[in-house]
């Protein structure tokens, strides 16, 4: 069973994203909102969600998914398969001091690694072309 979970005003983003952390071919549910709210619930395959705490999500600047632990703005935290493994990656890209990349480790979590880091750069991308902010 997966808790209920919420900001304490009822908006806001509480930090849970789905996606299959163990490439198990179901989705599982994954909430990194801050240090205290943080847990990752793996499908059983049968009848819902079981906690795993082996899948707990590293400590990401910023508050994790959300900024600065109250769900009301964006950490530029994104799930994704960077290294074409089969399982879904973490990275970060949120100004230019706050980029991080945790690769999964297809055992039991995500380890920090230097490799895969989005690039720093003033510039925006629009339609394949290069502009900047004026």
């Amino acid at each position: 069973m997966v808790p209920a979970s919420r900001e304490d005003n009822g908006k806001g983003d509480n930090g849970v994203r789905l996606a299959d952390v163990n490439n198990g071919g179901f989705v599982d549910i994954i909430q990194a909102d801050g240090k205290i709210k943080r847990a990752t619930f793996i499908n059983n395959k049968v009848d819902g969600w079981e906690a795993d705490t082996r899948w707990q999500v590293s400590v990401i600047a910023g508050a994790d998914f959300t900024e600065d632990d109250d769900g009301e703005g964006d950490n530029g935290v994104r799930l994704a398969d960077v290294n074409n493994d089969g399982f879904v990656d973490i990275i970060q890209a949120d100004g230019e001091n706050q980029r991080a990349t945790f690769i999964n480790n297809q055992v039991d979590g995500w380890v920090a690694v230097n490799q895969w880091q989005v690039p720093r750069d003033r510039g925006r991308w629009l339609y394949g072309r290069r502009w900047r902010w004026g």
